[in-house]
């Protein structure tokens, strides 16, 4: 391709009527595969009958057609295998639709296929009004540029979401750990509980063995205490008696010598009469 020297992007009009042509049967090319493209309505019906390797074996061969066809519009020749070609490309690419309709995803691929279809046929398009009319493509390379930051954008994007999901995942096997941790402490601090509810109740029942075994000693030791006094009082008692009786007699031996002192005395005191009455005479 020969470009102009006023514009890297300008190209001379053979070279402009050539990438026209090609540009228009793309989007005759795109119009047809919008046509045969059908969304179904219910998409829940569908079953996955076509396997992946399929679908990428029509890709295929619709890409080989696709550069032939290329190819020969390129070298403006055999125009009856270009006609061939667009016959064999409509019906691989209705294949592929088909073979994309039975995917489980069928619904979200058409719609993204389709919506993808759609900008690409307004992009070819514009560019190939602006090919015939200026014999420049700036607007396909604006717009690619602008698709570049798109996807550098959503690259960034999809990045960002899975570092988010990085650490949503680490915050979640934190969380995990943090849970486990906390169980593991819980059930400790649950087996310490119950050890010491068992020693408080082992306790209990010791308090209450020895306060027992204290009050009946109490109680024995009163009992044996009454009795000593008891006892003792008795001894006392007894000895007191004796002393009583012991002090009784001893009264009564003392008021007997007494009496018979007595008696004496004035016995000897008549006889002692009797001889100064004697002795007087």
């Amino acid at each position: 391709m020969l470009l102009t020297s006023d514009s890297p992007l300008e190209m001379c009009a053979l070279d402009a009527e050539h990438v026209a042509s090609v540009l228009e049967d793309c989007v005759d090319q795109l119009a047809v595969l919008g046509s045969i493209i059908s969304i179904p309505d219910n998409p829940a019906a569908t079953t996955e009958t076509n396997s992946i390797d399929e679908i990428a074996k029509l890709l295929n061969g619709q890409k080989h057609l696709e550069g032939r066809y290329e190819e020969l519009v390129m070298n403006e020749k055999n125009t009856s295998e270009m006609s061939s070609l667009k016959q064999n490309m409509k019906s691989s690419a209705q294949a592929i639709m088909k073979s994309v309709k039975l995917n489980p995803l069928a619904t979200e691929n058409l719609i993204k296929l389709q919506q993808d279809r759609e900008y690409l046929q307004d992009l070819i398009a514009e560019c190939l009004q602006e090919v015939s009319q200026e014999g420049s493509f700036e607007g396909l390379i604006r717009a690619t540029v602008e698709e570049r930051e798109k996807k550098n954008k959503l690259q960034e994007t999809i990045l960002r979401e899975e570092d988010a999901r990085k650490n949503v995942r680490a915050l979640q096997r934190q969380l995990l750990e943090l849970k486990k941790s906390k169980e593991v402490e819980m059930q400790s601090r649950n087996e310490m509980i119950a050890h010491l509810k068992d020693q408080l109740q082992e306790t209990r029942a010791k308090t209450t063995m020895e306060r027992k075994y204290i009050e009946k000693e109490c109680q024995v030791q009163k009992v044996m205490k009454n009795k000593q006094c008891q006892m003792t009082e008795a001894e006392l008692q007894a000895e007191l008696e004796n002393l009583q009786i012991q002090l009784e007699e001893e009264n009564k031996v003392n008021k007997e010598t007494e009496m018979w002192v007595k008696k004496h005395h004035d016995q000897l005191q008549e006889k002692v009469e009797y001889w100064m009455d004697k002795y007087e005479r």
